[in-house]
């Protein structure tokens, strides 16, 4: 539903989110290695095990103004601030002149690196426009902007400009209002090298229930399908010398 001819709504979301697992591997108890070969002299090889603990808090300020009874205009400002602890285990697991008996290793000195970056993200600009009016629903067209004004460098913004659209429809029965939601987002190459975007399909479904006069319930489920977007890969293990330290393969 859109707000209505000259009407002006404001407000705010918070969201905290942590990262635990990439690829189905936990990120903060090395359970991630990486073979590092020649170094740190040619022939020598490296398993570095690496623990990464990463969260956001993310304050979205939002504004929208109904320019008519079927058509909203608004606005989404997001202010992040971005936390990363991360450590690298290094051990030598093979020499050139292979005296590391197989299975064994020599422990490098720990590296690691602490920082965080606050600033704004990547701003969004939408329209709204209400082509079918039922009682209590109908069904609406929205197409999204997204602005590339984050910094890409601190995890703040993808460098990417983005435009999405989206339908949405919903209705009313009784105290449960159902809606559902598809769109396609179109993204624009990064000025980032550092940084993959590519182009998703976004699904929502959901209802909201009046538990009482005060009170809403909303249920929502929400899916997207990236359509390349580059993973983590885990090569087969290697055998013999290239073990770690405690006997088992290294990934």
């Amino acid at each position: 539903m859109t707000m209505g001819a000259g009407t002006f709504n404001v407000g705010s979301t918070y969201q905290r989110s942590t990262y635990d697992r990439v690829e189905g591997r936990n990120l903060r108890n090395g359970e991630i290695r990486f073979l590092v070969p020649d170094t740190p002299a040619p022939g020598d090889q490296v398993s570095a095990e690496v623990s990464i603990d990463l969260t956001t808090d993310i304050f979205v300020w939002f504004m929208s103004f109904g320019l008519t009874d079927r058509i909203d205009v608004s606005t989404a400002v997001p202010l992040i601030r971005v936390a990363m602890d991360a450590s690298m285990t290094p051990t030598l697991v093979r020499r050139a002149d292979g005296s590391i008996p197989p299975g064994q290793g020599v422990p490098l000195p720990v590296e690691s690196r602490t920082g965080s970056a606050s600033g704004v993200g990547d701003i969004v600009l939408r329209t709204k426009y209400n082509f079918l009016k039922r009682p209590g629903g109908g069904a609406s067209a929205v197409f999204d902007v997204r602005l590339p004004t984050g910094e890409s460098d601190n995890l703040l913004g993808t460098a990417a400009p983005g435009g999405k659209l989206l339908f949405v429809a919903s209705t009313t029965l009784g105290r449960v209002a159902p809606h559902v939601n598809a769109g396609y987002t179109i993204v624009g190459k990064s000025a980032n090298p550092g940084i993959e975007t590519d182009d998703e399909y976004g699904y929502v479904a959901g209802l909201e229930v009046v538990a009482t006069r005060r009170v809403t319930l909303a249920l929502d489920f929400i899916a997207r399908t990236i359509t390349n977007v580059g993973r983590l890969r885990l090569g087969a293990p290697p055998a013999g010398p290239q073990n770690g330290p405690d006997g088992v393969p290294i990934n």
